[in-house]
């Protein structure tokens, strides 16, 4: 359990073989008063996963208009200075409501014993807090706030290979990080990614607990060999194509996508519904346009290409995506971001795909054949096809 005492915070983990860790408390109330200037004090309002998050005080005891957030060490060690990288970013090129850094250290050996950053504190409230008692005009306008920003899913991972072995897989991995001058590169990445790890690390890629007819080994045979099909269907689906027409800029295929886009992460105004600020950025990504037009998880209802939906009914979920839309042809006059949310469909399901380990890929060889045998017979086509055709009835 997580635990604030005699001047130490702890992380705790649900896998039990992963120790806990402990930052300074007074480290970092020293780290923090010598950035301000004056003496500080500390006090936690917010935890997650992997950050905590404490309010500043000046000397005179007022609430100053900044927080401290402060990243686990088992956070990976590249993700801070990412976060602030985007942060800076998206402050400085867009009109995105993110909160200004003024200082962060990356060095989890300093003298807090963590990483940690000093940003400006947003007001208002996590719009998941309040949802549900939440007026449908109040929805209506944080949604119309929210239909400018792109959106982009990721699959959270577990980690597989011991502590100790975490700075050598970072090494291998990297390659397959980018910066990608083509779209069929971006799309191969995370396959060769996992297929490099079952090359060094194949013992690691079998699930403890799996479930399955022929073993944990089979598991992973099977889905080695349709990570291995992958290789030849990506460059085909869609490859280099552009997915939809017309593109307003199609020698610059890539956009900034945001990732953890869950009603949590948005701060509101509970009195207006206004868009306060938006948080966790640290796994925002380049990825094509088509894969940022897409709707929200929490406005769609259940189906192959979104995450579970909140509790709303499909009653309301579809007056505010009307509402999401309305605010995108505003913002969209020529309709691209409808045409790449339509036309990208299909593409984004099987991105989202490869975010997925070996193992899941085993189950996914009838839908691969079926998308593979499509893109052999019809070569430079964009499929309009229904999102997995394996699930088709031939007759």
């Amino acid at each position: 359990m997580d635990s604030d005492s005699d001047g130490f915070s702890t992380f705790s983990y649900d896998d039990e073989n992963i120790e806990s860790d402990s930052f300074s408390l007074i480290e970092l109330k020293n780290a923090v008063s010598s950035h301000i200037g004056q003496h500080c004090s500390l006090s936690k309002i917010a935890q997650g996963g992997y950050h905590k998050v404490y309010d500043i005080y000046g000397s005179d005891g007022e609430l100053l208009n900044k927080v401290t957030r402060v990243a686990s060490p088992a956070f990976p060690r590249d993700k801070l200075e990412s976060e602030v990288a985007t942060l800076k970013y998206v402050l400085y090129f867009t009109k995105v409501p993110v909160p200004k850094v003024y200082y962060w250290n990356s060095d989890a050996a300093n003298p807090v014993g963590a990483e940690y950053m000093i940003m400006e504190k947003v007001h208002g409230v996590p719009a998941s807090k309040i949802w549900d008692d939440l007026h449908m005009d109040k929805k209506r306008t944080v949604v119309s706030d929210i239909a400018s920003v792109p959106f982009y899913r990721a699959l959270d991972g577990e980690p597989r290979v011991p502590v100790e072995d975490w700075n050598l897989l970072r090494e291998e991995q990297a390659s397959f990080r980018g910066p990608f001058n083509k779209v069929t590169d971006f799309l191969l990445c995370a396959v060769r990614a996992e297929l490099n790890f079952l090359k060094h690390h194949r013992p690691y890629a079998e699930p403890s607990g799996l479930r399955h007819p022929r073993g944990a080994e089979a598991a992973v045979e099977e889905g080695e060999e349709v990570l291995r099909q992958a290789l030849d269907l990506y460059p085909l689906f869609p490859g280099d194509l552009p997915v939809y027409s017309p593109m307003s800029s199609p020698e610059e295929p890539f956009s900034i996508c945001l990732d953890d886009f869950r009603l949590s992460n948005i701060m509101i105004d509970p009195t207006t519904g206004k868009v306060t600020g938006l948080f966790d950025l640290e796994g925002t990504t380049i990825a094509p346009v088509w894969a940022c037009a897409a709707f929200p998880g929490w406005l769609v209802e259940e189906d192959h290409e979104d995450w579970l939906p909140g509790d709303e009914s499909d009653d309301i979920r579809a007056q505010l995506r009307e509402t999401f839309m309305d605010a995108i042809k505003e913002a969209d006059p020529s309709g691209e971001w409808d045409r790449a949310q339509s036309a990208g469909r299909p593409y984004r399901y099987l991105l989202n795909a490869s975010k997925y380990f070996v193992v899941p890929w085993g189950n996914r060889k009838a839908y691969v054949n079926s998308l593979l045998e499509w893109c052999k017979a019809n070569p430079g086509k964009i499929y309009t096809g229904p999102v997995d055709p394996s699930e088709c009835d031939p007759t």
